[in-house]
């Protein structure tokens, strides 16, 4: 789903369904859920979508102050909304790059989800603001993203200060050099905000779509062609 009007979110929850959303942010994503706020969830650092009703209840997800800010939030949201089409989408279409089984890439995020709220800060604690992202969970970040990448991805989308400007040529030089994996291509492609950035991002992930015998090994070699042909 694209971006959505408050009138859209509240006739989407009119009806009980499973809750499913992307991490657009540059940062893990903190929710609080409950009258009193008293439950804590935080959406994982990741392009990977996950299932909030899995862990939060509806009824509580759906009267959450905070969780609707960060998908109204202006100019751009921390969380897109996903249906649960998209959602099963998004993982067939991993699969298919990297020829493992939907339901395991499914299985392996909802365990880092229930890994990460157990990690999860108190929401009864004193906060800046209700809706905060932090880029410090190792345990998200590392382990799916190449610092550099979303060092990159950040600074792209900051604003242009007058006088300066952003050459793009630079950007896919140094990003064709680096080492990356399919989580870096993915976060490149749906958040690297230029064309060019992201259909660079886009021709590398199609590349290995469209080759369904790939081992991991030439899966490797096809995301970092110019490090795998380097003596």
């Amino acid at each position: 789903m694209d971006k959505i009007s408050l009138s859209a979110l509240t006739k989407y929850f009119s009806e009980e369904k499973d809750v499913y959303v992307q991490n657009v942010s540059n940062g893990i994503v903190s929710l609080a859920f409950g009258e009193k706020e008293e439950v804590g969830y935080s959406v994982p650092f990741a392009p990977d979508p996950v299932c909030i009703t899995s862990i939060v209840p509806f009824d509580l997800v759906k009267k959450s102050i905070t969780f609707r800010k960060s998908l109204l939030r202006m100019p751009t949201p921390f969380l897109r909304l996903l249906t649960e089409e998209e959602y099963q989408a998004y993982f067939k279409q991993k699969s298919a790059r990297i020829h493992k089984p939907a339901e395991e890439l499914i299985e392996e995020t909802e365990r880092k989800q229930l890994n990460l709220q157990e990690k999860a800060v108190d929401p009864a604690q004193e906060r800046p603001d209700p809706v905060t992202t932090s880029s410090t969970e190792p345990e998200t970040m590392d382990e799916v993203l190449t610092p550099r990448v979303m060092q990159i991805v950040n600074n792209l989308n900051q604003p242009v200060e007058d006088g300066s400007k952003i050459v793009l040529s630079d950007v896919i030089d140094e990003l064709s050099r680096m080492k990356l994996n399919l989580d870096d291509l993915e976060y490149l492609r749906s958040q690297g905000r230029f064309r060019t950035v992201k259909k660079w991002a886009q021709d590398r992930l199609k590349d290995i779509e469209d080759d369904t015998a790939l081992t991991a090994e030439e899966i490797e070699q096809k995301v970092n062609p110019e490090i795998s042909t380097m003596p």
